[in-house]
């Protein structure tokens, strides 16, 4: 059996800020917050996943979280294969971008913060629909899982994309799915067992 693990990449100055990022945005890394990559617990996680594999989102911000977990692993231990994958990019939700969520909740005055997501996430009509974005990350992991059986590999990839598995793998309710996701932190591992 593969074991697949999943990581949400490190923050940008916009998360930082609180400003949405987007489908096509090219925000580096804070570095400010590279020297968290050093930390000897973050860096025993990693080589303790025993990787075969990365795959991740062709966002630089996904892209710089990727090789720097590659170079921690080729540092300590082996070479890893690293490889780009369209489907986990994050959703397209154009008319939100680069707002931040104080301006969003000045736009639905009558809304809780932890409702926000789901008005540009799920209510969104006009760009990438919840069901396309959720199926195009699907489609994705099967092609990833089934090229890689008995190997354990990584995806490098966004809180959205988390929030899409888990409502396409296991079968939780958009709510859940969006609930069990809202807080996931930068460098968080989660391992999907499926």
């Amino acid at each position: 059996m593969s074991n697949i693990y999943f990581i949400r990449h490190w923050k940008t100055d916009n998360n930082l800020g609180w400003f949405l990022n987007w489908w096509e945005e090219d925000q580096e890394l804070s570095v400010e917050w590279l020297n968290d990559f050093e930390n000897i617990n973050f860096q025993k996680q990693i080589l303790g996943m025993n990787l075969y594999k990365i795959y991740f989102s062709p966002l630089r911000r996904t892209t710089q979280t990727a090789l720097k977990i590659k170079e921690i692993i080729e540092k300590f231990w082996k070479s890893v294969l690293i490889e780009k994958s369209e489907g986990l990019k994050e959703q397209l939700y154009w008319e939100f971008t680069w707002k931040t969520f104080e301006e969003l909740l000045q736009l639905y005055p009558n809304i809780s913060f932890d409702k926000i997501s789901y008005i540009y996430r799920i209510e969104n009509t006009k760009w990438e629909s919840w069901s396309d974005f959720s199926e195009r990350v699907y489609k994705d992991f099967l092609k990833i899982k089934n090229d890689n059986i008995w190997k354990n590999i990584l995806l490098v990839a966004h809180g959205g994309t988390y929030r899409a598995l888990l409502y396409k793998i296991f079968w939780y309710s958009v709510d859940d799915s969006m609930q069990r996701s809202n807080w996931l932190k930068n460098l968080e591992i989660k391992e999907i067992i499926w």
